[in-house]
């Protein structure tokens, strides 16, 4: 994962209407990241963005804080991740 770090607008108590996990650990967030890019299910997407693609995966317990069970992760073609965040 490098040098990865969430962004504190995914965390639970940040403001605005962003997506956000059910924890304000960067660490647990950094778990969810990895399981869901090893995990068999992962679905990988072309993304709106030339030169990356997202990485879907229902990891199958609630990590947002809008009941959402599915991690995306961007990648870019590089291989760098730029974001991740929960959605349904």
């Amino acid at each position: 994962m490098g040098d990865f770090t969430v962004s504190n607008k995914h965390l639970m108590d940040a403001g605005g209407r962003w997506q956000k996990f059910v924890t304000n650990s960067k660490s647990q967030v950094n778990k969810w990241v990895e399981e869901g890019l090893r995990s068999g299910k992962a679905q990988f997407l072309p993304n709106n963005q030339d030169g990356s693609y997202k990485i879907i995966t229902d990891l199958g317990e609630t990590i947002g804080t809008r009941g959402e069970t599915k991690i995306q992760t961007i990648v870019g073609g590089d291989g760098m991740i730029w974001t991740s965040y929960p959605i349904k």
